[in-house]
Formats: structure tokens, sequence, C-alpha cells
């Protein structure tokens, strides 16, 4: 019956921005200045001050949800409002969120070639944008910890990366896209969106806000990423980093060479296994031909040697009765 009547709508979640055409109807009444495509869903999330001053013109209860909409993620958005008519409406049934572009789980793997676009789909998604004033803070009141205290904690897994609150809007996709797009290592690579969710994965705030699943599928895919992340900051005594920017390129470029290692590990001993399979298939070949080589000389000597027999006893016959002993 899940087949015929689903078990709970499914509402897409497009990270690209793509825009849906307004067809003849809707266009045919509308203005020499309107526009021809309908707002996306990251449009909406972007204009969400606009949306709550529009809907609060109405509805006083509105003003509550600013505090609400100001610090959040895309899939948070969608996940708690929806816009009707211009209008933000708070979301009360539950549905099911599917993230598109969609990609398989081997993509989350940091060598594989669609990475760069996987982890664009997931930063999108789940960043929770706040200014990095606003996050430290928030990682302070929840471990407890004071400004003094600062000196003598390990800080290099909070995230860096600083977003400024802009002026009549809150911080939206725009913001993620204008910090991480584009950005290319030394080989001239784009790693920028790798790095960010690298860097949300490791933020003890950011990573709170990111779906349990994402995480996982991140880590089975990248079996050393938490041991080769405590590698990268190395003794207390003696660490091998000082910031988190230099922790998370350490940190990649040590998984994509233990996984190349392997790789090429795993090639030389699958490469081992053929050459002795090979070796002994041919020995067993070899053996067989020379079994049926020797079978097939020493048969015809024994034929020999039959034919013989009866020739000579042929003739010891024709001797007798020659003499007539017979």
């Amino acid at each position: 019956m899940p087949l015929v009547f689903p078990l709970l709508e499914t509402v897409t979640l497009n990270t690209t921005g793509a825009r849906a055409a307004k067809t003849d109807a809707q266009l045919r009444d509308a203005g020499d200045d309107a526009t021809v495509l309908h707002e996306s869903k990251v449009d909406k999330f972007d204009k969400r001050l606009q949306l709550l001053n529009r809907t609060a013109k109405g509805d006083s209860k509105a003003l509550a949800m600013a505090d609400e909409l100001r610090y959040m993620s895309l899939y948070e958005f969608a996940w708690k409002f929806y816009v009707n008519r211009g209008r933000l409406c708070r979301s009360l049934r539950p549905v099911c969120i599917m993230v598109t572009p969609s990609f398989s789980a081997d993509c989350a793997n940091v060598s594989h070639d669609r990475h760069e676009a996987y982890a664009r789909a997931a930063v999108v998604a789940y960043w929770r944008l706040m200014p990095k004033q606003k996050r430290h803070e928030a990682i302070m009141r929840h471990q407890y910890l004071r400004a003094e205290d600062l000196t003598t904690t390990d800080t290099r897994t909070w995230g860096t990366t600083d977003f400024a609150a802009p002026l009549g809007r809150f911080l939206g996709v725009q913001d993620l896209v204008r910090e991480f797009d584009g950005r290319k290592n030394r080989a001239g690579k784009e790693i920028g969106w790798a790095q960010a969710l690298m860097e949300m994965l490791v933020d003890p705030m950011l990573v709170s806000w990111v779906p349990g699943w994402v995480v996982e599928q991140y880590e089975r895919w990248n079996p050393k990423f938490r041991g080769t992340l405590r590698w990268a900051m190395g003794q207390a005594e003696a660490p091998r980093t000082s910031t988190n920017a230099e922790l998370l390129s350490l940190t990649r470029w040590k998984m994509i060479e233990v996984q190349e290692r392997r790789q090429v590990e795993k090639a030389k001993a699958k490469a081992g296994e053929e050459d002795s399979d090979g070796s002994s298939v041919l020995s067993s070949r070899v053996g067989s031909e020379s079994e049926e080589e020797e079978k097939e000389v020493e048969e015809p000597k024994s034929l020999n040697k039959k034919q013989r027999h009866r020739a000579r006893h042929k003739e010891e016959r024709a001797r007798a009765e020659a003499k007539g002993e017979i």
C-alpha cells in the first residue's frame, strides 16, 4: 500500500536555486515588468526577512518568529516554514524533505570526482547561518567556558569562516556561495565546498545541526577521517597545526594520501594473487601436458611390444609346423 498511498508527503529542496517558469495563464494578466520565473526555495529563504515584515503587517504574532528566522539553515527553514501567497506560515504537518540534486553515497569520499558537487549540496542545505562570534559564544555557553578559559582551551575545531550580518536581510545561501564558491588549491582544483563540508562536520556547533545520516555517510566513505583529524591535531605538547584552516588542510591532505596508498597496496596485492594463480594454472597445465605426452609415448611402446610378441609367436609356430612338430 505505501506504493499507492505514500506514508509521508515528500517535499523537494533544490539547493541549486533552480526556478520554475510561469505558465501562459499566469503571465497573461501580468505587467510588462513581471518576471517569467517563479521564486525558488533558495530565493524565499534569502528573502525571509522581507517575508516576515510582509507577514507581520497583518499578524502581530509573526514578530515573535524573528529570532527563530535570524539564524537557521535552509533545511531547517523548509522543515519549519513554508510560503503561501507571499506570507510566511509555520508548517504544522510532518513532511519528508528530499535534498536535491541527489548523489550516490560514494560521492561522500573526498577522492571522488563528484565530491565537490556533493559537498555543495550538503553545505547549502545544512549549514546554520550565523556570524562567527555568535557561533563561538554558543559553543562557550554549551561547554560552560568563560573568556579567560579560552587561553587553555583547544579551539582549533571551531570554524573560523566569518559571515558578517548584512543590512536589510538575514544571512542566506548567497553568502555561502560568495564565501566558498570558486576556491581552488595550488593544483587548480576547486576545493571550497569540500573544505566547508569538513569544517561543518568538525565544528561542535555546526555539526549539531547536520542530520545524523549525513555525518554517518561521510564517516563511512572516509573511514580515516576522525583518526586523521586526531593525527593532524597532534599531542598537546607538540601540535602539528595551530589554526582551524591548517587543521582542515592537513586532515584533507593526509586522508587522500592514506586512501591512495591503500589503493596502491590493494592493486599490488591483487596483481600478486593473479600472478600466483597464473603460475599455478600454468604449472598444472604443464604437468597435465607432460603426463599426456608420457602416456602418448608409453602407449605406442606397449603396442609395439605386443606386436613384436605376436610376431615372434607366429614365427615360432611357423617353424614348428615346418619341422612337423605340430
